[in-house]
């Protein structure tokens, strides 16, 4: 089932409850795809109601729920949602989309952890919590100790874009529960103007990047970044050398201060020498 409805200030609570009820009855669903983008009278009343019909769907398999800039809502609503997700023991994909959301905080990520540390075949996630300023180094500690448990996982994509009071602390957690993950295949994380991530945290990062040997895929976004140098960037560039199976490496750092457009090329053309046949790109 796909729903997609944006900017629609028509849109309120009850219309999410009626759709909620619909669903909810709809026990053999395998898919369920909503996209309700700056519907700004959208509440936590109205992701209640849809946590309650969430419930309902067994056979789940994947879940898209996007709420991107719905300002009502809080960490009540979508703790609900997360909690739901605990009744989804067939989940394979999860993407949740609350950026701009900014009152959540990193509440709704303990709760999220506690979740998704209990979907053992879950292959595939994906997170948007861009702007969710109220968001710091201990609720991204909290998510990354639930996704050392997910030993199916494949894909994982999180964007933290400006939220600000992440650091290196939180990006050297994640990196030491992502080296569990020995079956990733694609990487993507997002924390641009994040900028108390320096070069410590690259580092922590690329530590853990060396040992996923079937990782295909890697793009990391650290753009507007003022701490994060040449040095930083170089030794990363030499764990990535070691990926064997890599296809596909974007490195994005616009905007950082320290760091030349001459040693982003020059780690550009070392790597692509160093792995013919698979895609860089690095600005």
């Amino acid at each position: 089932m796909d729903l997609t409805k944006k900017s629609c200030t028509q849109i309120k609570d009850e219309a999410l409850k009626g759709l909620s009820q619909g669903i909810g009855v709809l026990q053999q669903l395998e898919k369920l795809n909503l996209k309700f983008s700056a519907c700004k009278e959208i509440s936590d009343d109205g992701l209640e109601s849809l946590s309650v019909a969430i419930r309902k769907l067994p056979l789940l398999q994947y879940l898209s729920l996007s709420f991107e800039e719905c300002l009502n809502i809080t960490n009540k609503g979508l703790n609900s949602i997360n909690e739901a997700l605990q009744d989804l023991p067939l989940l394979e994909a999860l993407a949740l989309n609350f950026g701009e959301c900014n009152t959540l905080t990193d509440e709704t990520l303990e709760t999220l952890h506690q979740s998704i540390k209990e979907l053992e075949f879950l292959q595939c996630l994906d997170l948007d919590f861009s702007e969710c300023v109220g968001m710091t180094d201990t609720g991204l500690q909290m998510l990354s100790e639930g996704l050392k448990n997910l030993d199916c996982i494949k894909n994982i994509h999180l964007n933290f874009a400006e939220c600000e009071a992440i650091t290196d602390e939180g990006v050297q957690t994640l990196s030491e529960d992502l080296k569990d993950l020995l079956h990733l295949e694609s990487l993507h994380l997002n924390f641009y103007l994040c900028t108390d991530i320096t070069d410590e945290g690259l580092d922590s990062l690329g530590m853990c990047l060396k040992g996923l040997t079937f990782l295909q895929e890697i793009c990391l976004n650290f753009s507007g970044n003022g701490n994060i140098t040449d040095s930083g960037l170089n030794k990363l560039g030499q764990k990535l050398k070691r990926l064997t199976a890599l296809q596909s490496i974007k490195l994005i750092f616009e905007e950082c201060e320290q760091m030349n457009d001459q040693m982003l090329y020059k780690l550009s053309m070392a790597l692509s020498k160093k792995m013919p046949g698979v895609k860089v790109a690095i600005y």
